[in-house]
């Protein structure tokens, strides 16, 4: 949505392209009010969920007929499963643009957009045409404006009293719970002068849980459902433990610390590469979390150094105007 807003703001008519599936956002997408359009699935149920070729093509056909239908000049493709047949076909009747992040083979695009840390275009080119576009790297990391680095960071307090914790939005293997149940086991620091604040997101199954694992606690807890603005809970925070996905890039540009857990297979480059850039302490998710989460918070509860550090190395890889760079880049690729 976020690029969207930002094509919009400089002149494009934006739709969504989108298959009705479990789990989908296409409510989402209309209250933002933009138009979505739903294609088809195949007669065949068996075909929906693999992406066979039957599918693919059944797909692609359907999106060739509303380029024509709507006078498309671009499609942007963000979507791990359509192969480079579907790329290729699409390409042939208007402008595609990929969004990856990671270079595996080839790719059919006009655009490409790999907003990874330290990704470099020289990775792609050997799977795109020599006249595609790349976006590479992290100056590309799109982020909502909320989340756009403040022109004036205020100081560190010198003692952590403010720690957010947020897995996302579903959370399915409920990390949540088990890092509460690590803080309320936690005996290297007092921590009676921190507020714990846990964000549950609109998928998550384990209220219950975590209610009665706060209910029972002597740890200040706090406990969000469904937050409308991120962005100042986050901004008031001194320390945040997050899962490594796009909230990763959401502290950074806040300039807020953060401890960071993998708990999906394609955030493992972010912890890797963000790790090695000083910009997070990251923890294990396997029968490591634990001691690794206990070794976290008394770095960063122990000293003001180690969080100073985090937050000037976070805020060299995003600023938050990644989208801004994003629609110029497309706007100068389709008006010249």
């Amino acid at each position: 949505m976020t690029l969207a807003n930002q094509l919009e703001a400089i002149g494009f008519t934006v739709y969504f392209i989108c298959k009705p599936i479990m789990g989908d956002i296409v409510n989402v997408i209309k209250s933002e009010g933009y138009d979505v359009i739903l294609l088809s699935l195949p007669n065949r149920d068996e075909e929906v969920d693999n992406f066979s070729e039957y599918s693919c093509n059944f797909d692609s056909q359907q999106v060739i007929d509303l380029c024509s239908l709507l006078s498309l000049d671009l499609i942007i493709l963000d979507h791990y499963f359509l192969n480079y047949d579907w790329e290729k076909t699409v390409k042939d009747h208007t402008k595609l643009m990929c969004i990856s992040d990671f270079p595996s083979g080839p790719r059919a695009c006009d655009i490409l957009l790999d907003s990874s840390l330290n990704r470099h275009h020289d990775e792609y080119r050997l799977y795109v045409e020599s006249t595609c576009i790349l976006m590479t790297g992290s100056d590309y990391v799109m982020v909502r404006p909320e989340f756009e680095q403040s022109k004036s960071l205020e100081a560190f307090s010198k003692q952590v009293s403010k720690v957010l914790v947020t897995m996302g939005g579903s959370d399915p293997q409920d990390f949540t719970s088990r890092i509460i149940k690590i803080i309320n086991q936690y005996e290297a620091n007092d921590l009676s002068n921190i507020k714990f604040d846990i964000v549950l997101g609109r998928s998550y199954q384990f209220t219950s849980l975590v209610l009665s694992l706060i209910s029972t606690s002597k740890v200040n807890y706090v406990v969000h459902e469904y937050v409308d603005d991120m962005a100042d809970l986050m901004r008031d925070m001194d320390v945040i433990i997050a899962s490594a996905g796009t909230t990763l890039w959401e502290c950074f540009s806040l300039g807020i610390p953060t401890i960071a857990l993998q708990i999906a297979d394609n955030q493992e480059y972010n912890i890797d590469s963000c790790s090695r850039a000083g910009a997070i302490i990251p923890i294990n998710q396997d029968c490591d979390l634990e001691s690794s989460l206990i070794t976290a918070l008394g770095d960063v509860l122990g000293t003001n150094d180690i969080r100073h550090s985090l937050r000037d190395n976070g805020l060299n890889i995003c600023d938050g105007h990644g989208a801004q760079r994003v629609a110029e880049k497309i706007h100068g690729a389709l008006c010249g």
